[in-house]
């Protein structure tokens, strides 16, 4: 409907001004109730932009099945009753950390996840960002067996990102999470830098 509108309105550019006096009302109407943006920057619901985010991570034992300890994990981690869309590594311009929040059942929660699971040994996974000279920042995730080992792996993926962005990193900010897993049992853990809009 739009595109027709903007097609008429194009088309009565060459007919006298009264003509198209009926089609600028419409097109005002339009732009009012948002279906045209005339705001590049205008944050809108088929293009979200984060203003800020938050990291979190948990961690879940299970006699049942994997699926069931990631659940497990979730629910610890405090975003167990969100619908997860995982996406990937770019921190928007002036997005800003806060506190972890409750966030209301059902949510669409768009998150850069890490998450490894097991049935022996230990397991760790982990998450962290970086600002950048660029005024975005970049995210990346790990999951090894130690927290130090995730640590390491998630430094050197946020300086090769840079690196290929050529782009000069602040000061890294990472958040870990640990699991022993016991005979019998699966086990998940998870850590997550939640978009909040």
């Amino acid at each position: 409907m739009v595109s027709k509108t903007l097609g008429r309105i194009i088309e009565s550019m060459i007919c006298p001004l009264s003509s198209i006096s009926s089609e600028i009302s419409i097109l005002i109407d339009l732009i009012q109730s948002n279906y045209i943006s005339v705001d590049k920057n205008k944050n809108d619901k088929m293009n979200p932009l984060p203003e800020k985010f938050f990291l979190t991570s948990g961690k879940g034992l299970s006699e049942i099945s994997i699926m069931n300890a990631f659940d497990s994990a979730l629910v610890d981690s405090g975003i167990g009753e969100c619908n997860i869309v995982p996406v990937s590594s770019i921190l928007p311009e002036g997005a800003e950390e806060i506190e972890p929040i409750p966030i209301e059942p059902g949510t669409i929660t768009f998150t850069v996840l890490s998450r490894i699971h097991a049935t022996s040994g230990r397991i760790s996974a982990g998450i962290g960002y970086a600002p950048s000279n660029k005024k975005f920042g970049i995210v990346a995730e790990d999951n090894n067996e130690t927290e130090e080992e995730v640590r390491v792996g998630i430094q050197k993926k946020l300086h090769e990102m840079a690196r290929l962005r050529k782009i000069k990193l602040g000061k890294i900010k990472i958040r870990t999470e640990s699991l022993s897993i016991p005979e019998g049992k699966f086990g998940c853990v998870l850590a997550a830098l939640v978009y909040v809009f």
